[in-house]
């Protein structure tokens, strides 16, 4: 998903003068803030940026987790 956020040109004085295009998901991904579905085959890249949050222990790797579909097993 992308979204427009707005930020300032370094040539324009005006806040939220240009806009810029950011993927929110792949954004959360390498903050720690979601999980990579790995099931989705248009979640294409994402495993790259998780692996380097999990390293980093960045959000949701800064503790032992287990992901929703794991657990979601586990219970049936």
């Amino acid at each position: 998903m992308y979204i427009h956020i707005p930020s300032n040109c370094p040539d324009s004085p005006h806040i939220g003068s240009c806009i810029r295009l950011t993927n929110i998901n792949l954004n959360m991904i390498q903050q720690g803030m979601a999980w990579y579905y790995p099931f989705a085959k248009k979640n294409g890249g994402y495993d790259k940026e998780q692996a380097i949050a999990k390293h980093n222990k960045v959000g949701l790797w800064s503790q032992k987790t287990l992901v929703p579909w794991e657990y979601r097993k586990s219970k049936k």
